[in-house]
């Protein structure tokens, strides 16, 4: 989707910042034989970081499509971070690792071990799939969405975005028939092809050398031997004209008792012609590997020569590959008199194969335009016979402006997932890639599904969780991902963190996604980024001092400018809050997307000058007469009840009430009706946002279960736990989580903001202390309670899940507690838990 990948590199303590001499790093690597033909160019002298920086970027070569420049982020004597343009983050580790132990070795002087050679071909195995890399550059001008692949150890290539995708295997589609698909092999193509009247070779099938000998003897000397499934030109043998030429063929071919293909030889030039979906896209007639003597070279040195181009590469790594020297090179010079070490006269031309593939260091020439139209109903009629959305078909014929019925024309094999190469190098500035997009996608409108995207400081779950209640009100299949986990529609499927560009990611992926609602949270946009290039509609709730000191964040400006990353991803509308003074700095009535504002009443300046000017915003009001008003200019689109909102507690949560203003105003933008949203709003209750503000009652007791990441959400949580209060003499009570990993200023004004609210506050861990002393931290935090309000009755009790039964035991009948949790699922888990035991022990109790 977009090259964002971090990579960390180790290595040794070394005197200085200089990196090991150009020769060590290069004897280093003398015998990775996929990396001496890039790493040479690569200027290696320099300090430590810049030199490490350009060699990771050549590493990278092959796992990356768009040019982009690393940034160096940190460095110290044994750590260089950086950030990398790259499309595969699992390529940037194996690359990382690599190059750390290529300069290890070379400061180590001693040479590469066979775990060395493992991370290189891993390293190495995560290049780019030359099709899907041009397909993919493709569909990036066009603006239509990709993603690589992997599933089962195979690279795939996604084209659009949830129910619209496409998947591609090289160009093996996800609606190639399962009919089709059977055909694979040379044999079975030949067969279902054979009793259609088409122009097919004679061949036979051999499984012994004998069948094969006798196959030769029939079809008449010279003949083509090759494997009976595969493809790329491996194991082609062309004009073997005696029975020594076919053993040597057969021993090498048959090695591993594979089926082989006798077949005769045609005359003409091999041509591959690529349909899709009924239509001929490109034909390329293909010659083999050649070089022209100039009188005092020998071939090696010439084929050498060829194979220096950096055009060329090895195991498709680049469109051309390089010339193989191999025993079909030396079985072909021989068959002409010479060898490698043979020097051909100035200007002669020496064919170093006989067959034409590119696999084998051939090229390739774009003869579309020639072809004639008999012979464009054949390769049609071809596919369909085969059932096949694409397919290559390869023929022999002298002439493709020639029709078939004439003769001269042979259908060799056809292709089931035919690589783009020989298009591509036959004609480089050719269209066909965006044709191949278009057909599949039908283009960046067709290809993308409804996305909205949701990030502050507070608010974010509830807000993400309404809005994919109102889209769910449209009849389509809503994937939703906040810190309280992932799900679509009503099943969840994780219960963790899932406020960050992997899990939205992962929705686009998935064939049933029809829309995805996104929370995007400061940690995941700083670990993990986007990971979204577009979005239909952004909105950005506030900015508030939550996680100051954390990642190098120290102050709101900074937080923003992380956030506006789902500014810039807008696309339709972003979405901002009028009452947050550094939003208002991001409202741009002239912005490419439009902005639309929310606000409380009675509305600041801003939003009734938007509103006057024919904008699109709303406006909010909370408590039982509270209520939230969709308008566009001047009409009121639709207005809402805050007290007929199912989980708005009356109209006094708060945080609800806002949550349906955004929604109000992100529903619009994303077409929904506003009877529909006004409808779904109203049913949006507690249980479609577990955790927030979710309250559990039982007999004698209100328990309300909720996460709030900064004072100013606990304030609005003491508001609703003041109207549960039933008693005067009754205490309300907090159990407030606090994670030790977090900036002191933040776990301060949290519990000193506990303690002005409650009456009785336990403060509580996470799971872990982090780095810190326990005994340290609780001081500090205790401090600061006290500080606050040196009455309050507050104390420390270890870990929050652990903690619970005592904090809902402590409290008396009647008190309002709360418990704070950040793992809401758990905590909840420990209530119920709780309420079960004691439920018990009151039936024991009375039956005694």
């Amino acid at each position: 989707m977009g090259p964002t990948s971090g990579a960390v590199l180790h290595f040794a303590d070394l005197p200085g910042n200089s990196s090991p001499e150009p020769e060590a790093l290069l004897g280093w690597i003398n015998g990775f034989s996929i990396l001496t033909s890039v790493l040479p160019g690569v200027d290696l002298l320099g300090k430590l970081p810049v030199v490490m920086t350009r060699a990771l970027m050549v590493l990278t070569e092959f796992c990356r499509l768009e040019p982009s420049e690393p940034r160096i982020l940190t460095t110290t004597a044994t750590e260089l971070r950086l950030w990398l343009p790259m499309d595969d983050g699992p390529g940037a580790v194996f690359a990382a690792q690599f190059l750390c132990r290529w300069f290890n070795g070379a400061w180590g002087g001693g040479r590469p071990s066979l775990q060395d050679v493992k991370v290189c071909r891993a390293l190495h195995g995560r290049r780019w799939n030359q099709t899907h890399a041009h397909l993919a550059r493709a569909a990036s001008a066009l603006g239509v969405p990709y993603f690589r692949v992997e599933r089962v150890g195979q690279q795939f290539l996604q084209l659009g975005h949830g129910a619209r995708r496409r998947l591609l295997h090289e160009t093996l589609t996800d609606r190639t028939t399962l009919f089709a698909k059977q055909f694979h092999g040379k044999e079975s193509l030949h067969q279902v092809l054979a009793g259609h009247g088409l122009p097919l070779p004679r061949q036979r099938i051999a499984r012994t050398w004998d069948q094969a000998l006798e196959a030769a003897g029939s079809l008449g000397w010279p003949v083509v031997l090759k494997p009976a499934s595969g493809g790329k030109g491996k194991g082609v043998w062309v004009g073997l004209a005696e029975r020594g030429a076919l053993e040597r063929a057969w021993t090498v071919n048959a090695a591993d008792g594979s089926a082989q293909v006798v077949q005769e030889v045609l005359p003409g030039h091999d041509h591959r012609l690529l349909i899709c979906d009924g239509e001929v896209m490109a034909v390329a007639r293909r010659h083999p590997a050649e070089v022209c003597g100039d009188g005092s070279r020998s071939l090696d040195d010439l084929i050498r020569e060829v194979n220096s181009d950096s055009r060329r590469g090895v195991a498709y790594e680049r469109l051309m590959n390089r010339i193989p020297l191999d025993e079909r090179l030396q079985a072909e010079l021989a068959r002409q008199g010479m060898t490698l070490k043979s020097v051909p006269a100035a200007g002669r031309r020496v064919q170093l194969s006989r067959t034409a593939n590119l696999s084998q260091g051939g090229g390739a020439i774009d003869v579309t335009d020639l072809l004639h139209p008999d012979n464009r109903l054949l390769a049609q009629d071809v596919a369909s016979l085969l059932g096949a959305d694409v397919l290559g078909l390869d023929v022999m014929a002298m002439d493709v402006g020639r029709s078939w019925t004439e003769g001269g024309l042979r259908v060799l094999e056809a292709n089931l997932s035919p690589g783009l190469r020989p298009h591509l190098v036959a004609d480089p500035e050719s269209d066909l890639c965006r044709r191949l997009v278009l057909r599949w996608t039908g283009g960046p409108e067709m290809a993308r599904i409804p996305t909205a995207l949701v990030t502050g400081s507070i608010g974010k779950t509830t807000t993400t969780r309404m809005l994919a209640h109102v889209l769910r009100g449209t009849g389509r299949r809503v994937a939703v991902g906040s810190t309280s986990g992932a799900q679509l529609d009503n099943l969840v499927f994780k219960q963790e963190d899932s406020a960050h560009g992997g899990t939205i990611r992962q929705f686009l992926q998935d064939p049933r996604v029809e829309v995805v609602v996104g929370e995007v949270s400061r940690g995941g946009l700083l670990k993990g980024g986007l990971r979204l290039r577009e979005a239909d509609v952004g909105a950005m709730l506030n900015i508030l001092d939550a996680h100051l000191g954390e990642d190098g964040v120290s102050t709101r400006e900074d937080l923003l400018q992380i956030k506006s990353l789902v500014a810039r991803a807008a696309t339709q509308a972003l979405v901002l809050n009028v009452d947050d003074p550094l939003l208002r700095g991001v409202y741009d009535r002239q912005a490419s997307c439009e902005h639309c504002l929310v606000g409380s009443m009675p509305p600041h300046g801003l939003l009734r000058d938007h509103l006057a000017s024919g904008g699109l915003g709303a406006l909010w009001r909370d408590g039982p007469d509270g209520v939230v008003v969709l308008c566009r200019g001047d009409t009121t689109l639709c207005e809402i009840p805050a007290a007929e909102i199912q989980g708005a507690w009356g109209g006094m949560c708060r945080a609800t009430v806002i949550a349906a203003a955004f929604v109000a105003v992100m529903s619009e933008r994303m077409g929904v009706a506003p009877d529909l949203i006004r409808e779904r709003i109203l049913g949006f209750d507690a249980s479609l946002n577990p955790g927030r503000a979710e309250r559990i009652d039982t007999p004698g007791q209100s328990i309300v279960l909720s996460w709030a990441g900064t004072p100013e959400a606990l304030r609005s949580l003491a508001v609703l736990m003041e109207s549960l209060r039933t008693e005067l003499h009754s205490r309300t009570r907090i159990l407030l989580r606090l994670g030790f990993s977090a900036a002191d200023h933040w776990m301060c004004s949290m519990a000193a903001e506990a303690c002005r609210l409650f009456d009785v506050v336990d403060i509580a861990r996470g799971e872990s202390c982090a780095d810190r002393v326990e005994e340290e931290a609780v001081a500090m935090i205790l401090e600061a309670g006290f500080g606050a309000d040196p009455g309050v009755d507050l104390r420390y009790v270890g870990e929050v899940h652990a903690a619970i039964p005592t904090f809902l035991k402590d409290a008396a009948p009647g008190d309002p507690v709360l418990v704070h949790a950040l793992d809401v699922h758990t905590a909840k888990a420990r209530i119920l838990e709780w309420l079960h035991t004691e439920s018990l022990d009151r039936s024991e109790v009375l039956g005694a």
